[in-house]
């Protein structure tokens, strides 16, 4: 740098090599490392989250700590809808092709991998070591109950016309042994263990969530909103892609319902969505904006499980 720079300040005095390197510089240090500086809080008091993120040309499995600092990072091309820390450490997640358990040395531990043309969005750790697997065929889906060596435990055909890439996300076992489905093309069931319907909603695309009142938080995906229902798929509150001044939503996708009611929810930019938002967003009941995350170096996130929570260690809560 010193060597091109000098043709432009030789000659021409001390007052104008000072001011190159006492404040031009400093100037161009900021200006290019503040694009890439984290965002985070916006209240100065909020701690931040320590958090695994993923997803769809994310780039990476990684954990993020409350500072916005890359903990551990796993680099994958492919999409990673679903990534959770384990009890023992490891990390598992589901690409498009599979579901893979690592270790923090990115090991792998155990994998499965889909057959042709099929996809997988979903790995859901349930307790007994078991895992929900959401696998998705040409005119077909399933979900698998396996565990680590690959056994079936427990099998739901879910017949769909919408094609691999056109069906499931992130699916979701409840305390009621009930599974929460939702659909890209904008709608969530939840079906019973014999595969019938237990329940309708009219949005859907990501994840569903059975939160501890019975109720049940829905991402909308390209509907640009985040909905609650009560236990009669009633809805009791709603937000929308312009109720939070300076946040437009996009695609709304992986949610973590904290334990203080909050909402930290992926807003990913995908599908023709707004460039320059913040990737991640902590509201309150009230549509505050309590914490957000916007970084490049992470890529576009549509998966989160926040790690601060209580309920981390236990997959299978209703809060998740």
């Amino acid at each position: 740098m010193n060597t091109r720079l000098a043709p432009l300040v030789k000659g021409r005095g001390w007052s104008h090599a000072w001011l190159w390197r006492g404040t031009l510089l400093p100037l161009l240090f900021l200006f290019a490392t503040c694009g890439n500086a984290p965002l985070r809080a916006e209240q100065a008091s909020h701690p931040g989250h320590r958090l695994i993120k993923a997803g769809c040309n994310s780039k990476s499995v990684a954990i993020v700590d409350a500072t916005g600092a890359i903990e551990w990072e796993y680099p994958i091309e492919q999409e990673t809808s679903d990534a959770w820390l384990l009890e023992s450490g490891n990390i598992i997640f589901a690409f498009k092709k599979g579901v893979r358990e690592v270790t923090r040395e990115k090991k792998t531990v155990w994998e499965y991998l889909a057959p042709e043309k099929a996809e997988i969005h979903s790995c859901q750790p349930l307790p007994g070591g078991l895992f929900l697997v959401s696998e998705t065929h040409k005119d077909i889906g399933f979900l698998y109950e396996m565990d680590s060596s690959g056994t079936k435990h427990r099998t739901l055909s879910v017949p769909s016309k919408a094609g691999p890439h056109g069906q499931f996300r992130q699916t979701r076992k409840t305390a009621a042994n009930t599974y929460l489905v939702t659909y890209m093309s904008g709608k969530t069931l939840e079906l019973r263990q014999d595969g019938s319907i237990a329940a309708q909603f009219p949005v859907g695309s990501f994840v569903a969530l059975r939160l501890p009142n019975g109720h049940t938080l829905v991402a909308g995906g390209d509907a640009h909103c985040l909905v609650e229902y009560d236990t009669q798929q009633k809805e009791v509150w709603r937000l929308d892609r312009n109720d939070l001044p300076g946040n437009t939503l996009g695609f709304v996708a992986g949610l973590h319902r904290l334990s203080n009611g909050n909402v930290v929810f992926c807003n990913w930019s995908g599908h023709g969505g707004i460039d320059n938002q913040a990737q991640l967003l902590e509201v309150t009941r009230d549509k505050k904006v309590v914490w957000k995350l916007k970084d490049p170096r992470l890529n576009m996130i549509s998966s989160v499980t926040v790690l601060d929570q209580p309920d981390q260690q236990s997959p299978f809560s209703q809060l998740r």
